[in-house]
């Protein structure tokens, strides 16, 4: 992914996605990223995604143990006007 840009550190969380809606809670892949604006960013896939299927990004806070991705737990979805923070993206990017 080019760039993320987070109001402060959490996770830049990947889900596959099935009939058009995100597979959760499990994730496929995950990164912490920094506060603020993070360039070439690359998550490491748990597991493999067909050609031209989409996966979607998705923000999470970090507020559990710093560091450690806990969802479901403390590590809940960033909100922005009631609604996850998602993009959706060829697994290519």
């Amino acid at each position: 992914m080019a760039s993320v840009k987070i109001a402060s550190d959490g996770w830049l969380v990947i889900h596959a996605m099935k009939d058009g809606k995100p597979v959760v809670p499990a994730s496929i892949g995950h990164v912490a990223v920094k506060a603020g604006k993070t360039k070439n960013v690359v998550v490491e896939l748990s597991e493999p995604v067909a050609a031209g299927d989409t996966v979607l990004t998705m923000l999470h806070t970090d507020k559990g143990t710093i560091g450690e991705y806990e969802f479901p737990g403390a590590d809940h979805p960033v909100m922005q006007d009631d609604k996850p923070v998602v993009k959706p993206l060829p697994p290519a990017c």
